[in-house]
């Protein structure tokens, strides 16, 4: 399972991504990943949480391009970012998973996105891909309200990066599907 948590540091202008190295199997098999959830690509952070197979192949197959100048966010959500998911979920033959969920965080210049990928066998193998924005601070992943109300607790810690490692920290002991390192990457806005 996973946590990745994405805070804005509006006093050193900084938007920080945090995730975790934890892959399970329910309760009963836990491994570390030998790398990251969490991506920088061409200045886009993002990270995915769901199956690892599908989160590994999205983190090599996703090709993002940058907003584009006069180009509006929703635009960007639903004419490149939506298509180039589906394209990838298409690629790895997602819809051959039954009940699948697959989410992830995206910070494009300054927005977040989360983006909900789910294949419901139920519904004749239809794959919908969500998209919206969020506030900062935000989380994806079992662990997300764990490291939530961390990060709310630590409020006095003046560091922005020493509270994102102890939210994460502490979200490890609460939530045993989580852990086994943090990753954490950073953007200039």
């Amino acid at each position: 399972m996973t946590v990745i948590l994405a805070v804005k540091d509006k006093v050193n202008r900084k938007i920080y991504m945090a995730g975790d190295r934890m892959v399970s199997n329910g309760m009963t098999e836990r491994k570390k990943l030998p790398h990251p959830k969490i991506h920088n690509k061409g200045g886009i952070l993002y990270g995915a949480t769901g199956s690892s197979v599908y989160c590994s192949g999205f983190a090599e197959l996703l090709k993002l391009p940058k907003l584009k100048r006069g180009q509006s966010i929703t635009q960007y959500m639903f004419g490149v970012l939506r298509p180039a998911i589906k394209e990838v979920a298409d690629a790895q033959f997602y819809f051959n998973y039954e009940n699948s969920y697959f989410g992830a965080l995206f910070v494009v210049e300054q927005h977040l996105i989360e983006v909900v990928v789910t294949n419901d066998k139920d519904a004749k193998n239809v794959v919908d891909i969500h998209v919206g924005l969020n506030d900062f601070p935000y989380s994806v992943g079992c662990g997300s309200k764990a490291v939530l109300a961390a990060y709310e607790a630590l409020k006095d810690e003046r560091d922005i990066k020493t509270r994102i490692m102890k939210a994460m920290k502490a979200t490890y002991v609460v939530d045993a599907a989580c852990g086994r390192g943090t990753d954490l990457l950073e953007l200039d806005y």
